[in-house]
């Protein structure tokens, strides 16, 4: 069965539009989506001309499937003599105002759920209880039309804290990014504009199989490019977490959690580089437990780059023999890739997504895949 050409839309509540020069289309676990569009041409600009202005919705759809909800938020219109004018049109979806928007220091709670902590925290945004869904993988559900396992819905109502308050001057997104993390959670936007709440889902199953290899084993490549990232700029040789009351001494913690990196250890021990100890006074700790598991998650934060590659895919969609399956953000993938510098063969998941589509040079992705081990949070 041949592989049929991804079609790609841009929709809006006046219809579909297809009279673009080209479309990039951004999604990461840890920022907001964003797809920019390029229009050029006069009957681009008469039926593009009632839709450019700031805060008109936006939907990019891939073979019929949803791919990002957004709504413009930059409109730049450069003219030159040669080639007359064209638009470029800048979309991010709604939770890139909970990226500026200040939290509101007088959200301050005491035993309550941390899905009522989210809900408080959002509201001034106009986000209501339906604007989210518990699942962390109702997304990859969405785009690609693949159900990869039935997880039940992250149940954060018997999740309740002692004190959730506000840390001026941090953004909602912020101040709910701290509370999720001692619950083991994170937030990032889905494809039809709705908040997500779940974790990296990295006991899913495989749902992408990329090869790069080289001479004869490599007739099944499917990977244009590979790079293989290994970055020690921002990973601690160890964490500690100093469970503290505000104004303690951190030398009088009642609880410390300890987390290390045993090559950074190595390394320093052999040539005194990378000794780098980080301390944490964390007053919301309570017990041994959860100051282990904060040092945990401080540490894998800092090491999402240690271990990571960067492939460059043909097309928006990953064709397995017989059918296209569109690429999406926190899914897993089987990578086998041996080249000059790299070698890999395991699992890894997907965190970021880059597609772009031109009239120059066709349709081609660009994504980062990361360890599932450095993802602990």
């Amino acid at each position: 069965m041949p592989r049929a050409q991804d079609k790609i839309v841009i929709q809006t509540d006046r219809g579909g539009f297809e009279l673009f020069q080209s479309v990039s289309l951004t999604q990461d676990l840890y920022d907001t989506s964003t797809a920019v569009f390029e229009i050029g041409g006069d009957e681009a600009w008469e039926a593009l001309e009632s839709v450019v202005r700031q805060g008109q919705e936006f939907r990019v759809t891939l073979n019929g499937r949803l791919q990002m909800t957004g709504r413009a938020e930059v409109n730049e219109i450069p003219v030159t003599s040669n080639d007359g004018a064209s638009i470029t049109l800048t979309c991010r979806t709604k939770m890139a105002d909970a990226r500026y928007a200040s939290a509101d220091p007088k959200l301050r709670f005491k035993d309550v759920s941390i899905k009522d902590f989210v809900l408080a925290a959002y509201k001034p945004l106009g986000y209501l209880e339906s604007d989210f869904v518990f699942s962390a993988y109702a997304d990859v559900n969405l785009v690609t039309g693949r159900a990869k396992g039935s997880p039940a819905p992250v149940d954060l109502a018997p999740l309740k804290a002692d004190s959730l308050k506000v840390n001026p001057p941090e953004t909602i997104f912020d101040c709910v990014s701290r509370v999720l993390k001692r619950h083991h959670a994170m937030h990032w936007d889905g494809a039809d504009g709705r908040i997500l709440v779940g974790s990296p889902a990295i006991d899913t199953a495989v749902l992408y199989n990329f090869q790069c290899i080289r001479a004869n084993g490599g007739a099944g490549n499917n990977v244009l490019s590979a790079k293989r990232i290994v970055d020690w700029s921002e990973v601690a040789s160890e964490v500690s977490v100093h469970g503290t009351t505000p104004g303690t001494d951190i030398s009088k913690a009642a609880f410390r959690g300890l987390a290390v990196d045993l090559d950074l250890l190595a390394e320093a021990a052999r040539s005194g580089h990378f000794a780098r100890r980080v301390l944490i006074p964390a007053d919301g700790v309570k017990s041994q437990k959860q100051a282990e598991a904060q040092a945990a998650r401080e540490l894998a934060a800092r090491s999402k780059r240690k271990n990571a590659w960067e492939f460059e895919l043909d097309g928006w969609t990953f064709w397995n023999g017989h059918e296209s399956i569109p690429f999406s953000i926190n899914a897993m993938s089987a990578c086998r890739v041996d080249t000059i510098g790299g070698k890999a063969n395991g699992k890894f998941l997907i965190t970021t997504m880059t597609r772009t589509l031109s009239v120059e040079n066709g349709a081609t992705t660009r994504i980062t895949l990361v360890d599932p081990n450095a993802l602990e949070i």
